[in-house]
């Protein structure tokens, strides 16, 4: 049975469900908070907590990502990999998934990633400049880009 809870951040409520033991989603919602009412959520939670005070925890909950070795589940443990602040491209995170040439497949991995924040498609930008696109809206993007790294956020948005 799935659990949920509505997160609150400065950008945004983010709709958070844990499926057998693991975060299977964070999504950007449009909904009152809910308090966390399991342990994994209250982690993920505390993890969130940590993340918009601008100190994120090392130790992410676990996280319900796909096994394997397709090009999709590859890149989002590659994301799942980049530093706090750290940006990357599309074509640059299709290199790191062993694909250099799929920009285009690593912007759809970014579009139907399914656990927000926890796994930071917001990090990844086009190589042609600016912010590009985002599933909690432009706003957020460049709203978390700025907290992760000011200095940084401003010489991309």
């Amino acid at each position: 049975m799935d659990s949920f809870c509505v997160y609150n951040t400065p950008c945004g409520s983010l709709r958070l469900c844990e499926r057998q033991g693991k975060l299977h989603s964070c999504l950007w919602v449009q909904a009152p908070a809910s308090a966390p009412a399991t342990p994994l959520l209250q982690q993920a939670c505390a993890w969130l907590d940590a993340y918009f005070a601008g100190s994120p925890m090392a130790k992410l909950p676990p996280l319900d990502l796909p096994d394997g070795g397709s090009f999709a589940a590859r890149a989002l443990r590659a994301l799942a990999a980049l530093p706090y602040g750290a940006r990357t491209s599309y074509t640059a995170l299709a290199a790191l998934a062993g694909s250099p040439s799929a920009a285009r497949a690593a912007g759809t991995v970014c579009a139907r990633n399914r656990l927000q924040i926890f796994v930071p498609c917001h990090r990844v930008l086009p190589a042609s400049g600016g912010c590009g696109n985002y599933a909690g809206g432009r706003a957020a993007k460049e709203w978390l880009l700025r907290h992760e790294s000011p200095a940084t956020a401003q010489a991309v948005l």
